[in-house]
């Protein structure tokens, strides 16, 4: 009886491959082709996923825009459709906030527009697109070279920030002067060609026709105050950028296309404008037209 037990059990785990009373394991071999073949569909895998991610961040960045697009349409119909002077930010700051001139906003207040807009967004996450890091706490107040960076703008003196990686085309504030270049108010005819807020290098510019590209691709650049194109020209989003315009309709621009942006109301016309030359690192970019 027991020998006919045995028997059956015996045939039971050669059944199922457990080799009579021993357990079969794994050879060196077998261990390495299996580890190969996961190594392999990693690699594969990899880029695939990372361009899944970037996509997704793009697509964020958009949505971000939309918010943005609504926020400024708000403002606009609260102001008869006239944009914000920048001095707005005086009284509108809590005390001891410490946004002054020896803070963040100058005295023409191009940098205050996060402040004057707060109220329509209150979620300062929206200030920044998701391709966009905060800098390390370490060195919040000094800026990083690199396109993915953020800015930051003091709120309240001398350790809480506004951060963000979107700029306004300051050609838009509205200061009463005489600057003929200053669109002012939204009133505009094609107004999805006059850019409102995009990815940026810092939280403002004042774009010329004549700026000319970064040289690099990677390293994000200020400009000198006659040069802020190069702000807005950043290489977030492989090969485009993102942004909203004055009918608050969002897109995708190339980053060549950002030349040919009505930026402001003197912007010369596509069959005047010089195109710069561009760097390396665009050549193989699209061409805007």
């Amino acid at each position: 009886m027991v020998l006919h037990r045995q028997g059956e059990l015996n045939r039971i785990r050669s059944y199922v491959g457990l080799g009579g009373d021993r357990l079969r394991g794994f050879t060196l071999i077998e261990l390495l082709v299996v580890i190969s073949i996961i190594a392999l569909l990693m690699s594969i895998m990899m880029p695939a996923l990372s361009k899944v991610k970037d996509q997704t961040k793009d697509v964020m960045c958009r949505s971000n825009l939309r918010q943005w697009g609504i926020v400024f349409n708000m403002f606009l119909g609260d102001n008869k459709s006239k944009f914000m002077s920048g001095d707005e930010w005086e009284e509108l700051l809590p005390d001891g906030s410490g946004w002054d001139d020896e803070a963040a906003v100058d005295q023409t207040g191009d940098h205050a527009w996060p402040l004057i807009l707060l109220k329509y967004y209150q979620n300062q996450k929206l200030l920044r697109c998701p391709a966009a890091k905060k800098p390390p706490k370490d060195g919040e107040r000094e800026r990083k070279d690199h396109v993915f960076s953020t800015w930051s703008l003091w709120w309240h003196y001398p350790d809480d920030y506004f951060y963000g990686s979107y700029g306004i085309n300051s050609w838009l504030y509205n200061r009463g002067d005489d600057d003929r270049e200053r669109w002012g108010h939204a009133q505009v005819k094609q107004a999805f060609e006059v850019p409102v807020l995009l990815d940026c290098y810092w939280c403002e510019g004042y774009p010329r026709p004549e700026n000319d590209p970064p040289e690099w691709d990677y390293y994000g650049e200020f400009g000198d105050s006659g040069n802020h194109l190069r702000r807005f020209c950043v290489n977030r989003h492989h090969g485009h950028t993102n942004a909203v315009f004055l009918d608050f309709s969002v897109r995708e621009v190339g980053l060549k296309e950002l030349w040919t942006l009505r930026w402001h109301r003197k912007w010369p016309s596509a069959a005047t404008l010089a195109l710069p030359v561009w760097p390396e690192w665009m050549a193989g970019m699209e061409e805007p037209y």
